[in-house]
């Protein structure tokens, strides 16, 4: 339980054996078994019918972001509160500022501990060994030195 308190049926005691034909009714028998509650009565479990599925309920996509806020450092180095309440301005603040939340890594072979392992190596000093990243710097650099050298001639 909950509580953390023992979950076995306590002893009867003298008081409720007096009181029972006043709760229960005369003639009743203690039942055993499961049960559900439906929102009125306990239903035997194997008699229990989930209520039909609201098609119609408004759905609430989104209101995790409602008054949600971050605190960064003006020019001045003094605290700021910026809202990032609506989930478009989530979107936007993480794609400004190059930032991902953890559930984009989650379930992706491993990506996270990779990706752990790559930030471990910045960190460390170790150089960046990206092909892509390599590829695009050669070929500006191929596209400088040929703008370049049509102004020289």
């Amino acid at each position: 339980m909950s509580t953390g308190a023992d979950n076995k049926s306590l002893p009867n005691t003298k008081e409720y054996e007096e009181n029972y034909d006043r709760i229960f009714g005369k003639d009743h028998k203690p039942t055993r078994g499961t049960f559900i509650w439906d929102g009125q009565h306990f239903v035997p479990a194997v008699e229990y019918k989930p209520p039909p599925t609201a098609l119609d309920a408004p759905v609430m996509v989104g209101r995790f972001y409602e008054n949600q806020s971050v605190t960064e450092l003006d020019a001045n180095n003094r605290p700021v509160q910026i809202d990032i309440g609506p989930r478009p301005r989530h979107r936007e603040y993480m794609k400004e500022r190059g930032l991902t939340t953890v559930d984009d890594y989650n379930g992706k072979g491993g990506a996270w501990e990779k990706a752990e392992a790559e930030r471990a190596k910045m960190r460390a000093g170790e150089p960046v060994r990206d092909p892509e990243r390599r590829e695009l710097i050669g070929k500006l650099a191929y596209e400088m030195e040929k703008k370049n050298g049509r102004r020289s001639r």
